[in-house]
């Protein structure tokens, strides 16, 4: 079966791209049954789309809950158009020229570059050698192909020249000043047009209208923007350079008492992980994203997202919401203007316990509103990376704050019966996870570290899992399910160990006269130095 199913992988007329490797698909062993199993990866952007039997129309599927279903036609021309390099603004549109260019919004833009970059040898050129430095005029080389590009007609054409390229072209801007009555579409709109320029003009002066904005001086310059005011602008760049234009739907942005949304046809070609962290870049709209960065609008690319995040975050506001918008191809960005923890909430983590940091307190009060908290959703409310908020909640439920109702990959956590209960836990210490007795935090922080050689690698000889449980029994008496909790090993292996550490004698019964002992606990007869864990 491995064989067939490599066999058809390579097979061009079975499927167009390999995705994959010989990583992917292996023979493993549960419950004492070989089985094989498939791990289909992401295909790049550039591969996509990923089709069977030579056809990509009839050969193109999308997972939807349990079954597969064909995809739509203009599902496949769309992931045939997103898959090129190429930016999609940077396309050359013969027959635009100058003529369809808004010269007042082209003056207005050039004055702004100016002031920033006074130095620059554009700032001599004329109207059109000017629009071809910055991207929005081109010539193909070696043919006579010359005009307008996208991003030019996009960012300062005319209305006219805009709906003869783009059949529907909509930016639509709502105001609801009231969202008890469900009949109300809105207070105030601005139904926009026009060129990318001029929407940012009209549209961010609306968006924040009547916002606070403190005192506050740059040098002897006041600054007139609060750090809503910096989200909001980044917020409304990061839809404008973003969004798919080559699909009729419009942009909207809607302000309401309670927040702002920002929806914009096309999805994010990152991951939301990339999105919240920065960490990778792929903008659909290039020019348009540089285009912005010369007048001071827009931030270097992939680090928008991750510095409107920090800002709200930073105003102690509810983390916000993002849809990369994979099942209805469109980016979704929420801002609610809710404060994170209530009053409430802070009194009653006072009540648990004088010492948190922030993750703990979101893991916390989460799993109280919600019933439960796991990685992703923690990771998604504090931008934090998964592997430090995995930390955060072995380290709640270690001092158990949290008990684990599922384990694994996915596992959920909810709060403890001590939490339920109001038991508040002494200061510095920790309940066992054996329920034995408190035990001072730095010593279970010194037995977590000795765990890590266990805890982090699934596949360790006996002898190294051996003398680690004797290095932390040196340390402290433990039950089994605390050095289960230490180690993440099964109990019944542990216990298995343990009495052949006990046969041998390098461990001994807390009550030796009492093995059964229901409170048992183990003690180490030898000490064991670190350096004498085999490697």
């Amino acid at each position: 079966m491995l064989d067939d199913f490599y066999n058809m992988l390579r097979n061009p007329q079975k499927i167009n791209y390999p995705i994959c490797n010989a990583q992917d698909a292996r023979i493993e062993t549960l419950d004492g049954k070989k089985i094989l199993v498939i791990r289909v990866p992401e295909a790049p952007r550039q591969e996509r789309p990923v089709y069977i039997n030579g056809n990509p129309y009839n050969g193109t599927y999308v997972r939807r809950h349990t079954g597969d279903h064909h995809c739509t036609k203009p599902e496949v021309d769309r992931m045939m158009r997103e898959a090129s390099d190429v930016g999609a603004d940077s396309a050359i549109l013969p027959g635009f020229n100058l003529n369809d260019i808004d010269q007042d919004a082209l003056t207005r833009y050039r004055r702004l570059d100016q002031t920033l970059h006074p130095g620059e040898p554009r700032n001599t050129y004329d109207d059109l050698h000017f629009l071809t430095a910055i991207g929005g005029y081109g010539r193909e080389r070696g043919t006579t192909k010359e005009g307008l590009t996208v991003a030019g007609l996009l960012l300062l054409g005319k209305n006219e020249g805009i709906r003869e390229w783009r059949s529907r072209h909509l930016i639509d801007y709502r105001m609801v000043l009231t969202e008890d009555d469900p009949d109300k579409r809105w207070d105030d709109r601005v139904p926009w047009e026009g060129h990318l320029f001029g929407a940012f003009e009209n549209i961010y002066l609306r968006l924040t209208t009547g916002l606070a904005t403190a005192f506050q001086l740059q040098g002897t310059t006041r600054i007139e923007e609060s750090p809503v005011h910096i989200v909001l602008r980044e917020a409304l760049v990061n839809l404008l350079v973003h969004a798919d234009y080559a699909v009729p739907e419009a942009s909207l942005i809607v302000r309401t008492p309670s927040g702002f949304l920002f929806r914009n046809p096309g999805s994010s070609r990152i991951s939301e992980f990339d999105l919240l962290h920065g960490d990778r870049s792929d903008p659909r709209n290039p020019e348009l994203v540089r285009m912005f960065r010369l007048i001071g609008l827009a931030e270097e690319a992939g680090t928008g997202i991750p510095k409107i995040i920090r800002a709200w975050r930073e105003l102690g506001l509810e983390m916000p919401k993002i849809d990369a918008g994979t099942e209805r191809y469109e980016f979704t960005l929420q801002l609610r203007q809710a404060h994170l923890l209530s009053a409430e909430d802070r009194r009653w983590l006072k009540n648990l316990s004088s010492r948190w940091n922030e993750a703990e307190q979101l893991a916390l009060v989460h799993a109280k509103h919600h019933g439960y908290v796991d990685n992703a959703t923690l990771t998604r409310l504090t931008g934090q990376h998964p592997a430090d908020i995995s930390k955060v909640l072995v380290g709640l439920r270690n001092r158990q704050f949290l008990q684990m109702v599922s384990g694994g990959r996915y596992a959920c956590y909810e709060l403890s019966s001590q939490v339920i209960s109001g038991t508040r836990i002494p200061a510095n210490t920790i309940i066992l996870p054996s329920k034995q007795e408190t035990i001072p935090i730095n010593i279970w922080n010194d037995l977590m570290q000795l765990g890590t050689v266990i805890r982090d690698h699934p596949r360790v000889n006996r002898l190294t899992l051996e003398t680690v449980i004797v290095q932390i029994c040196a340390l402290a008496p433990l039950g089994v399910n605390d050095l289960e909790t230490l180690l993440q090993r099964k109990k019944q292996y542990l216990l298995k160990i343990i009495r052949a550490l006990i046969a041998s004698g390098r461990i001994n019964y807390f009550y030796p006269h009492q093995p059964n002992h229901p409170r048992q606990k183990y003690i180490a007869t030898e000490i064991v130095s670190e350096h004498a864990i085999p490697q």
